[in-house]
């Protein structure tokens, strides 16, 4: 419910499929690969998952009256159900919170004139062991990978993203 608020509200813009800017190269030859602001909110399905627990909690009660799960003493029938929630309703609203705030840190960054615009000729392109990727852009360090969860660029070359040998 919070997310709908937020998507009204104008604070989470839902990506799109792809995660880059889809832009021909200005006059300088340079391209815009990832634009905070225009990627949208992208963890949405990561936050989201939770809730399939939450939703099993919520069942079972009745997945114990019907015997989908053994029979256990009383107490577990009682409190099982109450932690399961519980425990997935915290880790989806952890997850939630600790991804929106980078994405909101980062749009405001962006927007105060905090974030730096690095244009330039990739160099020093390196990938390691299919797990991440470093690069530099005019001095500028860069390093992502697909299993960090962050507001910013994170996608490989071998997940389809925008950098790889062929990009210096």
């Amino acid at each position: 419910m919070i997310g709908w608020f937020a998507l009204a509200g104008g604070a989470v813009k839902i990506g799109r499929p792809s995660h880059f800017v889809d832009s021909v190269a200005d006059t300088g030859g340079y391209r815009t690969v990832f634009d905070v602001e225009q990627s949208g909110y992208r963890h949405w399905g990561f936050a989201a998952s939770g809730l399939v627990f939450v939703a099993i909690g919520f069942a079972m009660p009745a997945l114990f009256r019907l015997g989908i799960i053994p029979k256990s003493p009383a107490w577990m029938q009682k409190w099982l159900p109450r932690v399961f929630v519980g425990f997935a309703t915290l880790w989806t609203a952890a997850v939630f919170a600790g991804t929106f705030v980078d994405y909101r840190k980062a749009v405001n960054a962006l927007h105060s004139g905090q974030a730096k615009v690095v244009e330039g000729r990739v160099d020093h392109y390196a990938q390691v062991a299919n797990k991440s990727e470093s690069f530099e852009v005019n001095g500028v360090k860069f390093w992502y990978s697909d299993g960090v969860l962050i507001a910013g660029l994170n996608h490989t070359a071998l997940d389809g993203g925008q950098f790889g040998k062929d990009c210096l």
